[in-house]
């Protein structure tokens, strides 16, 4: 019965984690997109690259926010 809640405990343990870096990479997602306007504004990156690199980051942005919600919802069904 130990190993059950010594199990449970790592199993809670990483799903903090887990959450914690998905925060991290949704703000340096976002940290990326001010990276991209900026360097658009410089004159580094062209309308049609800042559109393009915008597009897939916004697609990245879109998964981690999804993931964020999944196993922010599987870690408050299995807390109830």
């Amino acid at each position: 019965m130990a190993s059950r809640a010594k199990c449970a405990g790592a199993v809670l343990q990483w799903e903090l984690i887990l959450l914690r870096v998905l925060y991290i990479a949704s703000g340096s997602a976002i940290e990326l997109d001010y990276h991209l306007l900026l360097s658009r504004d410089l004159g580094y990156l062209s309308d049609e690259d800042y559109r393009r690199m915008g597009h897939y980051l916004l697609e990245v942005r879109r998964m981690l926010t999804a993931l964020l919600q999944k196993v922010g919802a599987d870690r408050f069904a299995a807390n109830c």
